[in-house]
């Protein structure tokens, strides 16, 4: 009885922070429409056809994810790779994690990197962890520790020329609560492809073709459903008192 009390608390405690901790909806209104490149740019439905001929859409193929956790608990990692930049800031751009409301960020890829960049993003605790350059030319990575980034919900950001502007992979964070990223998840894995426009979407400038820094990420799932979470949360508390009540 006691063991099945600790199984019970211990998933309270993975799980309802997720639904308290972070007001913001990690869900975003997909989909929106994509534009098309400028002359002598890659759209984005090309590079995603050249990544995987046939399994994307990406006007009607877009999940509306945009807040993530590991596939499988520390200590271990992702490995995001850099599939291709389009953008006049691209030799500044900077794209990195956040976790939270209000965002703790942790910078990744540096202006540097390009096509083939890859990091390595292990985390060795709850909020710990360290990033490691795999490949891509030197300083195309932010190496180092982190803290304060959550394995259990975490997302993505591009600072649009290494400046103070965050466009977040989460819609609510963002001004306007503008789309700034599009995601997309391979049917039957947890690889995902996220694909973002560095000038504002929603009362800005923006041209809408998405493709100004798109990369690859494997090894992660979607955080629950808000609703999902309390769900949960409120039949382990049901549990737990009708276990206290026969104990």
């Amino acid at each position: 009885m006691r063991t099945l009390k600790f199984v019970l608390f211990a998933v309270l405690l993975a799980v309802v922070p997720l639904a308290l901790a972070d007001p913001f909806n990690p869900f975003n209104t997909r989909p929106v429409p994509v534009g098309s490149a400028p002359s002598g740019e890659q759209n984005l439905q090309d590079i995603l056809n050249a990544q995987c001929p046939g399994c994307f859409n990406v006007n009607t193929d877009q999940s509306s994810v945009g807040y993530w956790r590991l596939e499988t608990a520390p200590p271990t990692g992702i490995f995001p790779i850099v599939i291709v930049e389009w953008a006049g800031w691209s030799p500044s751009n900077v794209v990195g994690i956040f976790s939270g409301d209000p965002p703790v960020t942790r910078d990744v890829f540096l202006g540097p990197a390009a096509g083939g960049a890859s990091a390595g993003i292990l985390w060795t605790g709850l909020d710990t962890g360290v990033i490691t350059q795999v490949s891509g030319a030197p300083g195309a990575v932010a190496m180092g520790s982190f803290s304060g980034i959550s394995y259990l919900g975490f997302g993505f950001y591009l600072r649009p020329g290494g400046g103070s502007t965050y466009y977040y992979t989460v819609d609510d964070l963002n001004p306007n609560k503008s789309p700034q990223v599009l995601t997309f998840r391979k049917t039957g894995s947890n690889t995902w492809f996220l694909a973002f426009e560095d000038r504002l979407v929603n009362g800005g400038n923006s041209d809408r073709d998405y493709n100004d820094f798109v990369m690859k990420v494997g090894s992660i799932v979607p955080v629950p459903e808000p609703a999902a979470i309390l769900l949960v949360g409120s039949v382990l508390l049901l549990v737990g008192r009708r276990l206290r009540a026969r104990a």
